[in-house]
């Protein structure tokens, strides 16, 4: 089963990248680290370890490959609402010239957060932006981690 929804989150993500190289809206130049930067606002569904999951994601790419801030707030069915913040110095991110990227990092969860929340967690997230020629204004997340089938848009921020 982890395998078919393994290939279900690649498959989908592929699909994206080939959609937004195809319909052009990407930099002549290409996309690079410098054009995701700045507050992007996600929604977020899914499941996370089978259990329906639903929430919201802020994230604050520097321009660089790493991230100042990001939280990651959840409702996950049965546990009640989690609320995650970044540990510093674990988010990073990279952009290929198409669009498509990756970012990693490790969250700890915030003090009012449910009781059965887990404490950390790390995720590895696959992306695919398009938008204006100076800065990505949307971006489709998928998580990629085992256990967890989360998906959604980012869209900048104009803070």
């Amino acid at each position: 089963m982890k395998h078919i929804i393994g290939t279900f989150v690649v498959t989908a993500v592929l699909c994206l990248a080939i959609t937004a190289r195809a319909d052009g809206r990407y930099p002549e130049r290409g996309y690079t680290n410098a054009d995701i930067n700045g507050g992007y606002g996600c929604g977020v569904s899914g499941a996370l370890t089978g259990a329906k999951t639903a929430g919201i994601a802020q994230f604050h790419p520097e321009g660089n490959g790493q991230f100042s801030a990001s939280v990651f707030d959840v409702n996950i069915d049965g546990v009640g609402v989690c609320d995650y913040s970044l540990e510093k110095g674990t988010g990073t991110y990279d952009v290929s010239a198409n669009g498509v990227g990756t970012a990693q990092a490790t969250y700890s969860v915030q003090p009012g957060s449910a009781q059965n929340c887990p404490a950390e967690f790390s995720s590895h997230i696959g992306f695919v932006c398009s938008g204006a020629a100076i800065t990505a204004s949307t971006c489709n997340i998928a998580i990629l981690d085992p256990g967890f089938l989360l998906h959604g848009t980012c869209t900048k921020q104009n803070k």
